[in-house]
């Protein structure tokens, strides 16, 4: 940071960001010096002209008339004069980028001069000077020979070559002109001299020259063409000088706040609307593109948190790739709150303390915020306490100890098993394209199989006769019991071959997926004498526009109208939308009445569901259970430091601030931080290395970075306090208008939620070792979650308040992977209770949330 000014316009590329397209700009001239020019000079200049010398020097006959042409003698000599040009202009770059990549590891992220004024010169001489003389080169050169030379070169090449090999018949006198005529004539179409590939490597040269040209030419217009009122912003940024108290700050025009929500309104829908149709639909977006979106104003709660996180005022100037090395040094500091807590904090392990491992069978150290805010898919309870700032010396945070499931523990036992099997069901209603996703071999086939061998729908004994009126919204395309599904029906066989069940368990099936609307289906458990309600998570375009209705609902109505306290009570607007479908669906058809009251009196109520599902379930079962009082509600997210159940806007608001704060503490070039997070630096693990060996003992810690070398690394990467830069005065700017904002919209925005309900978080404590997990976490780029040793463990409601930077924060999210993992852990307590001849069957509380 901050951004270069090229021509008189700001670009996304900081001074420092340069380390890789130099060295990949010299990787470039290297593979056209060594396999491109100089095989090509090689063939020029030795070999063509010496298999015409050598057949010149064996016969007394005088060469063929065309080899004194121009025509014949130019093209050689322009085609060599191109590859020497290209040899000087090769190494000119080979300087020049040199000079850039050298420029580029000067400094700091906040400490920018000389390296910005020099990068920015640099750069303008390489888009504009040597962008003319490379254009110039061909055009003059290859270009220019190849359009009128080639050709005669070519046939005059071919005739020497037939003249002195003796199958040219123009020594007799009476037929020479005949003779050479016909020779001609006969060769007039051969314009290949030696093998094509030399030629494939000339095109390919002038190919890649070209190509740079064109991009830079490309790039330039853009800037000329593009260039706003950024004169001034530039030239300041040209002029300040690091720590000067009386530099000037960047400023732009100030907009109104509605306006810039506005734009970024019709951002997030052109952004929904390009994704619906290069996909072709496959993810839905039909409700995003008839402008139901808009009309719903399903865009404001985004564009109101994308406003409020990236409104500046043109007082901060960062770069996409300073955000990134704020977050790599983000995760570092977390790594190390959490090693401290280890040392400073000692673990209670059957009533004695044990100060020297990480994790025992009763219970386990973590690290958490002190703050309470709400996941992005539950119900909570409101706090109105403000916790805004973040202290360097880690007061922030607190240290907590967790219970561990207990193998030994029946009812700990019995709700893993019951969890991994709602898991099963809360996957079945992702439907085929989940299903082929998990299965991408074999899908298609066991879906088509299942198709076959499937039953016909009134052969089914648990099949419920509507009213007339009640099958108005069905799509009456073979199985009334399913709507919107599609005409090979395989959205319900893959329901079916993942939860496991027959086809007459399935009592009914939504799978119409709109704004706020989510699918959901109704099983039956005959083995468990169970009534499953699983509602889909996030899957569709429209579900990711739900989830982006982030505020928070009051829910004093809804506590009314259906017996539950609802007093002080918050939800996310979209689950409670969601919700609201769900709910007028589930009482318009009456099935969970028919089913547990007149059907299956016996059977027990379980709601499931995962990420979005899961919040729907939590809102049913708070309404449900004056009706159904042995309900218990299942709600999914995937294990460890998936993201999903720690988002919200307040988390997203503490992680934003402590990146531009630790972008503000760094005290080394930005290529070292990367550097070091890749592959360690002195034996210390990068994010590639993990354990030599499976980690999977009671008494063995993943955590096993020893905290000193981590201290160590922090202390030479980071200042104790942010420097008096320019940045940090952008800064303090920048908090001020966001906090201007939040107060212009009251406290409403400020509260903070949490899940309800007993949690159980599966925590990563282990690593497999060995080289297949380690290509597996090559190919992946490390943000593959397999290989992995998870243990349960009981935790407070409030403990995923804080968003852990690491690479698989992503795609801990996958379902698939958390109902294997689920299954895993279950299994391994299973039968760990096996030995010890404990009774699993036991009933466990009402309520639970796994």
């Amino acid at each position: 940071m901050p951004a270069i000014y090229l021509f008189g316009k700001r670009t996304l590329l900081g001074g420092d960001d340069l380390h890789v397209p130099a060295f990949a700009t010299v990787i470039v001239r290297f593979i056209q010096l060594s396999c491109l020019i100089l095989p090509l000079i090689w063939k020029y200049l030795f070999d063509w002209w010496n298999e015409i010398s050598s057949s010149s020097s064996s016969s007394s006959q005088s060469p063929p008339s065309c080899t004194e042409s121009y025509f014949s003698r130019y093209y050689p000599f322009l085609s060599s004069l191109h590859l020497l040009y290209s040899i000087l202009f090769c190494l000119f770059s080979l300087v020049l980028e040199y000079r850039i990549w050298y420029w580029s590891c000067q400094g700091t992220p906040t400490m920018r001069q000389p390296r910005t004024t020099k990068v920015q010169q640099l750069l303008e001489q390489k888009i504009s000077i040597y962008t003319i003389v490379l254009a110039l080169i061909l055009i003059t050169t290859y270009y220019f020979a190849a359009s009128c030379f080639a050709k005669p070169y070519h046939q005059c090449y071919i005739q020497t070559i037939l003249f002195y090999d003796g199958t040219d018949d123009s020594t007799n006198d009476g037929t020479d002109d005949s003779t050479d005529d016909s020779t001609r004539n006969s060769n007039n179409t051969i314009y290949w001299v030696g093998s094509k590939l030399w030629y494939g490597l000339g095109a390919l040269l002038a190919v890649s020259q070209t190509a740079e040209v064109i991009i830079s030419t490309l790039f330039y217009a853009r800037l000329k063409t593009s260039t706003t009122t950024t004169t001034a912003a530039a030239a300041n940024n040209n002029n300040d000088i690091d720590g000067d108290n009386n530099a000037t700050i960047m400023t732009t025009t100030v907009h109104h706040h509605e306006l810039i929500e506005e734009l970024w309104a019709d951002r997030c829908q052109l952004l929904f609307r390009c994704l619906s149709v290069s996909t072709c639909f496959l993810f839905g977006g039909h409700d995003l593109i008839n402008n139901n979106a808009q009309r719903n104003n399903s865009y404001r709660h985004v564009a109101q948190a994308l406003a409020d996180y990236l409104e500046t005022k043109g007082t901060l100037d960062v770069v996409p790739t300073d955000l990134v090395t704020g977050l790599f040094c983000v995760q570092r500091i977390q790594r190390q709150r959490l090693l401290q807590t280890l040392v400073r904090r000692s673990v209670v392990y059957n009533g004695e303390e044990s100060s020297s491992s990480l994790m025992t069978s009763s219970s386990l150290m973590t690290t958490t915020l002190t703050t309470t805010i709400s996941t992005t898919n539950n119900i909570s309870s409101s706090n109105n306490n403000n916790n805004n700032s973040h202290n360097n010396n880690g007061s922030f945070y607190r240290a907590t100890s967790r219970q561990v499931l207990n193998s030994n523990d029946p009812v700990d036992v019995s709700t893993l098993e019951e969890g991994a099997r709602m898991a099963d069901y809360a996957l079945s209603i992702y439907t085929w394209m989940l299903y082929v996703f998990v299965h991408p071999v074999t899908g298609f086939p066991r879906l088509m199989c299942q198709q076959c061998h499937s039953q016909s729908p009134l052969s089914s004994g648990n099949y419920f006769d509507l009213d007339d009126d009640d099958n108005d919204d069905r799509e009456q395309c073979g199985d009334p019991r399913s709507a919107g599904d599609n005409l090979c029906e395989w959205h319900k066989r893959a329901l079916l071959l993942v939860a496991g069940i027959p086809e007459a368990d399935l009592v009914y099936a939504q799978f119409n997926n709109r704004l706020s609307s989510v699918p959901y289906c109704i099983m039956l458990d005959h083995e468990r004498s169970l009534v499953i309600l699983s509602v889909r998570g996030s899957l569709s375009l429209e579900d990711v526009v739900t989830d982006t209705l982030v505020l928070p609902e009051p829910l004093d109505d809804l506590g009314d109208r259906y017996g539950f306290d609802g007093r002080g009570q918050y939800c996310h607007a979209g689950v409670l939308a969601c919700f609201e479908n769900v709910l007028r669906d589930l009482q318009r058809y009456g099935w969970l009445e028919r089913l547990l009251e007149r059907d299956y009196p016996n059977y027990n109520l379980r709601i499931v569901g995962h990420s979005l599902g899961a919040g729907v379930c939590t809102l049913l079962g708070y309404v449900l259970r004056s009706k159904f009082p042995s309900l218990k509600v299942f709600g999914f997210s995937p294990p460890d430091n998936d993201i999903v159940p720690r988002l919200s806007v307040l988390a997203l608001e503490d992680l934003r601030n402590e990146t531009l704060e630790l972008i503000g503490r760094i005290k080394v070039p930005k290529y070292k931080i990367f550097e070091t997070f890749l592959k360690g630096r002195d034996g210390r693990k990068g994010c590639l290395y993990g354990s030599d060996g499976r980690n999977d003992s009671s008494n063995a810690s993943y955590y096993d970075e020893d905290l000193d070398d981590l201290t160590q690394i922090i202390d030479e990467t980071l200042d104790d306090v942010p420097r008096d830069t320019i940045y940090q005065r952008q800064l303090q700017d920048f908090l001020r208008v966001q906090h201007e904002r939040k107060e212009a919209r009251g406290e409403t925005s400020r509260l903070k939620l949490f899940p309800p309900g007993r949690m159980i978080h599966l925590l990563k404590t282990g690593e497999e070792g060995g080289c297949a997990h380690l290509m597996n976490k090559c190919v992946t780029c490390c943000t593959s979650n397999s290989g992995f040793v998870y243990t349960p463990v009981y935790i407070a409601n409030d403990d995923l308040d804080e968003i852990v930077v690491n690479a698989t924060m992503g795609t801990d999210h996958f379902i698939d992977r958390m109902n294997d993992e689920l299954h895993k852990t279950s299994k391994n307590y299973s039968d760990q209770g096996a030995t010890t001849g404990v009774d699993h069957h036991v009933d466990i509380g009402h309520g639970t949330i796994v």
